[in-house]
């Protein structure tokens, strides 16, 4: 608040504004040059900085105002005009003085405690528009700036899904109902090697692009980054008796296509276990068609082009990326549909088939079958959910 006794600047502001106002309605006619505002701008900035010194005793705000003043003052009698040095200064150092102002005031006239209070409470406004913008430059710094969401417990919906899966029996998902049966020898399963107990290889392909397709009869699904050394995927099909596997391999353009599909009908949904790993470095379109059973997908770690998983009959959980630009189609026929989401991951979905979707509300809106994350700090990663009888939830996982 300004003292009563201090009218300096008050004064010199009525009598500008007098006669900028008779002279913008010429009835000064050539008694004012037509520069006047840029003469004027620099004597108010001073007169306004001697007032804060000497009323007020407002030092952090006379020394702004006063390199104000005399940055104006450059711009008239330096030579280079508003090219000069200590004008280039100011424009670019101004925004520091205008929160050292700022400051000031908070302070000015305030307990410690009351101005320390509202100043945590301007940087912490500040830090959530940080977060919830996108701007370029914070995203390409080499750390992520977490935000307030992930700062603060935002839901009691969250959860983790395991690093990766554990052995068959382990699998989670539907109860196992039998023993799994070692998978019918197959002739012509090149460029798919077929060993003892299930074991499957496909070997680097010299490619540098990859689509896989996967369209098993039944079972357990699972797919995860992690493949051998030198090889692109690597693991076990376990399939039921009544089942035969039948690999195949072919070339689309600069494209290595590998074909991996079960045939018959097992004895029960879950009989058949597929637990496959893939390497991260081959760039990878994943295609997934199961006819029933339990899918499983662990999507970190993968070059990833396009996925897209369906289950006709059993349920789907799936891990996404912390990012990607490649876009991930899920849909199950009759059953949930999980999608965790990794610390400081972002989806943007389009959730159709049902109404029964579980998500974040603090991290995530939704509105017409549209999920959209409330911050984003992170390029967002593009999903298309169906779930034709079940729930879809969106999970935040500590992983």
């Amino acid at each position: 608040m300004r003292g009563k006794n201090s009218l300096i600047v008050p004064v010199v502001s009525i009598l500008c504004g007098v006669l900028l106002l008779l002279k913008s309605f010429g009835v000064l006619g050539s008694f004012l040059p037509d520069n006047i505002i840029s003469k004027l701008w620099p004597l108010l900035a001073a007169i306004a900085a001697l007032d804060l010194l000497i009323s007020q005793r407002r030092l952090i705000g006379a020394v702004i105002m006063g390199f104000f003043a005399a940055a104006l003052f450059s711009t008239q009698y330096l030579p280079g005009g508003w090219n000069n040095g200590l004008w280039q200064l100011f424009v670019k150092f101004w925004p520091v003085l205008l929160i050292l102002f700022g400051v000031d005031c908070i302070f000015a006239g305030r307990s410690l405690i009351n101005g320390a209070v509202i100043a945590a409470g301007i940087v912490v406004l500040v830090y959530a528009l940080l977060t919830v913008l996108d701007i370029p430059a914070i995203r390409s710094l080499p750390f992520n700036l977490p935000s307030l969401t992930e700062i603060i417990p935002t839901s009691s919906f969250s959860g983790t899904i395991p690093v990766r899966p554990g052995p068959q029996n382990n699998f989670p998902g539907p109860e196992n109902n039998g023993p799994a049966q070692p998978p019918i020898p197959q002739q012509n399963s090149m460029p798919v090697i077929a060993g003892p107990n299930g074991q499957v290889t496909i070997p680097m392909p010299d490619q540098n692009a990859v689509q896989l397709n996967i369209s098993a009869a039944s079972g357990k699904v699972s797919v995860k980054s992690g493949a051998e050394a030198g090889q692109f995927l690597s693991g076990s099909v376990a399939l039921d008796g009544r089942e035969s596997l039948s690999p195949s391999a072919s070339m689309n353009g600069p494209v290595a296509v590998y074909n991996l599909n079960s045939e018959g009908r097992s004895s029960a949904p879950n009989n058949s276990v597929w637990d496959l790993s893939l390497t991260g470095l081959r760039q990878t379109g994943l295609n997934v068609f199961l006819s029933t059973g339990y899918f499983k997908a662990d999507l970190r770690g993968l070059n990833l082009s396009a996925v897209s998983i369906e289950n006709q009959y059993g349920p789907v959980d799936v891990m996404t990326p912390q990012s990607t630009g490649a876009p991930i189609k899920i849909t199950a026929g009759n059953g949930d549909i999980r999608v965790y989401i990794p610390k400081g991951g972002r989806i943007s979905c389009m959730i159709m088939g049902t109404d029964q979707v579980e998500y974040p509300q603090r991290s995530y809106s939704f509105s017409g079958g549209m999920l959209t994350p409330r911050s984003t700090m992170t390029a967002p990663i593009s999903m298309e959910i169906r779930s034709n009888s079940g729930r879809v939830q969106i999970i935040e996982s500590q992983y």
